[in-house]
């Protein structure tokens, strides 16, 4: 186990939707005296200069994995480096809606009525689009052209991006379903902290919460979902403990983290 120096400097990594936001957070809250926090830095540069003033003082940086995994060197610095791990499947749906804040930043409103009225239909009868159709449909809307690719196959390169780079670091994991099941003894003593304290996070970045739970993508997927993500995710599911298991009979997508979630992203007409 690591042990603080004087100034620890703590690195949260993670791919987009997988819990880093809250997670600074609370160890922003939980840390004392109080670190100088950094949040999602891009360049070399920066970081290096985190580094620095970590020197002087402890500090807590969140950043996203994509900015960080060339970066191994730089990232040796710090001395307490965490990278969270989400079930693929509840982060798919999650970037999925998420779709819809570029719609909002793009001031689209003809878009995103096009993409709620998709929305809609799914929510209505969840077995009749897979959720690999919808993603398409809604990123086509957002970026105003046809999209080609999978996001499944997308997210199974960032998970072998992100096992290189945690063979290369060696960081601190926690699982996403740890932070909401409260399950962070293990990440408390490994900081040398009492606990990890409840946080809420910041009002600017509010948007990034959905279900602050987990699971839910069983009432979203179809057969076909579920198929292709063994195909391309199997090994490392199972890897973290991420199994498989039947789709309910009847699924039920809850409006308040589908519908009524997207509201917050419909742009001023």
């Amino acid at each position: 186990m690591k042990f603080f120096r004087s100034q620890p400097d703590i690195l949260i990594t993670g791919l987009a939707k997988t819990g880093t936001t809250i997670l600074f957070s609370r160890i922003r809250e939980s840390v004392s005296p109080r670190p100088l926090t950094f949040f999602e830095p891009t360049t070399a540069e920066e970081l290096n200069q985190i580094l620095k003033q970590g020197k002087r003082k402890s500090t807590l940086t969140k950043c996203l994995a994509g900015h960080v995994m060339d970066k191994a060197d730089i990232v040796s610095g710090f001395t307490h480096p965490l990278l969270i791990i989400r079930d693929p499947r509840d982060q798919f749906v999650s970037e999925m809606l998420y779709e819809f804040f570029t719609l909002y930043k793009n001031r689209d409103v003809e878009g995103y009525r096009a993409a709620a009225s998709l929305l809609e239909q799914k929510v209505a009868h969840p077995e009749q689009r897979s959720c690999r159709c919808l993603f398409a449909e809604i990123a086509s809307l957002a970026i105003k052209q046809p999209v080609h690719y999978s996001l499944i196959s997308l997210l199974a390169e960032k998970y072998q991006n992100l096992e290189q780079y945690r063979d290369a670091i060696d960081p601190f994991v926690v699982k996403y379903e740890d932070i909401i099941d409260d399950n962070l003894a293990p990440l408390a003593a490994y900081l040398g902290v009492k606990t990890i304290l409840p946080a809420e996070v910041d009002p600017e970045v509010t948007r990034v919460r959905r279900t602050s739970g987990y699971g839910e993508w069983r009432q979203w997927f179809t057969p076909e979902d579920v198929e292709e993500f063994e195909s391309e995710l199997g090994e490392m599911m199972r890897r973290h403990g991420y199994g498989t298991c039947e789709l309910p009979q009847r699924q039920v997508i809850p409006a308040e983290t589908s519908l009524d979630y997207i509201r917050q992203f419909l742009p001023e007409s």
